[in-house]
């Protein structure tokens, strides 16, 4: 049984003499409660202190990556981007922010070449949000776009 921490067998090492209580003095009766339920473990498991305390370390973590994100203008202007225009296109995007965040001409902004590398930073950004709009939509994570 889960987390029981007894034998159910009745041996006669646990004879409670049918009164639920053991030979020590224990009320035996009670070794079946909360710990059995599955929600009861979860229940413990978030009053619990520590789990507590990991969860704010966890969150200062994340708070941190996100403060020390040297791409957090160009990530925050994509989401804007497709809040606005959630059917825009890679290049429609690359193109804005050049425009907006670097302070090109509207019509000097173009996508060239290099916005298709790999490690080109537009393009890592702008795959990492359609996977995860791919996730949410109920797709199977392979993503679209550049």
């Amino acid at each position: 049984t889960f987390l029981s921490g007894g034998d159910d067998d009745g041996d006669a090492n646990n004879d409670d003499g049918g009164d639920g209580n053991n030979n020590d003095g224990t009320n035996n009766n009670n070794k079946d409660i909360e710990l059995e339920k599955p929600d009861a473990l979860r229940k413990f498991l978030d009053y619990n202190p520590l789990n507590h305390l990991a969860s704010q370390w966890i969150d200062d973590l994340e708070r941190a990556n996100v403060a020390n994100d040297p791409h957090r203008l160009l990530r925050s202007h994509l989401d804007s981007h497709l809040v606005d225009w959630p059917r825009s296109t890679y290049e429609e995007w690359v193109e804005e922010a050049l425009a907006k965040l670097d302070g090109w001409d509207a019509g000097s902004a173009v996508v060239d070449d290099t916005f298709y590398l790999e490690g080109c930073v537009h393009r890592i950004l702008w795959n990492e949000r359609m996977v995860v709009e791919d996730e949410d939509a109920g797709g199977d994570g392979s993503g679209e776009g550049g």
